[in-house]
């Protein structure tokens, strides 16, 4: 028995939707809010003077470490230095020096973090 292509469209969406429900997130305190941003939409975390800024579909800057926030995070995230960490999923190339974005970001890659990065994105695709 062969499913109607609109029988199969509205259970692929209760998939996704199902999916995207029990996404990982990440809780944040913002202001005098709670807010939670799921995995998929951060693109990279930037600290900057003891502020960490969160940059998915709008940026939230908070007040906490890198080191703390990356024990929340999964394997698609890579610490890149001291400052930085990317989403493996928005990294277009990298050369030895840099990490461009698909968004056109682009963030230094320390030396010597050339090839862990490569092995990180081949093991994450």
């Amino acid at each position: 028995m062969y499913l109607r292509s609109a029988t199969l469209v509205a259970i692929l969406d209760r998939a996704t939707e199902k999916l995207a429900h029990n996404e990982k997130a990440l809780f944040i305190s913002h202001g005098s809010e709670n807010i939670r941003i799921p995995l998929y939409e951060i693109r990279y975390m930037e600290v900057f003077h003891n502020h960490v800024t969160i940059h998915a579909e709008e940026p939230y800057k908070i007040k906490k470490t890198l080191a703390a926030l990356e024990q929340e995070l999964d394997n698609r995230f890579f610490r890149v230095g001291r400052s930085f960490i990317v989403n493996l999923r928005f990294v277009r190339k990298s050369t030895r020096t840099e990490i461009y974005l698909m968004d056109s970001t682009v963030i230094p890659l320390p030396r010597g973090l050339y090839n862990t990065l490569n092995q990180a994105i081949i093991k994450h695709t």
